[in-house]
């Protein structure tokens, strides 16, 4: 599960919670101040896509300097 937060290059921000379960990321989004409803399963490509940004066709893609 992911929620919109933390700076992914060309993207709005982004945060990837990895648990051994559901109610493991749930756990560790609201000790970081993210209700459940705020929680996405998407993967990070889809989650590009959402925000119509096709990382198929980027070849450069990374953090501003």
């Amino acid at each position: 599960m992911s929620s919109a937060r933390s700076g992914c290059p060309r993207s709005l921000a982004y945060l990837e919670v990895e648990a051994d379960s559901r109610a493991e990321v749930v756990c560790v989004a609201a000790l970081l101040g993210f209700d459940e409803a705020s929680l996405t399963g998407e993967n990070t490509m889809k989650v590009y896509t959402r925000y119509g940004i096709d990382l198929a066709v980027i070849t450069d893609l990374h953090f501003g300097s």
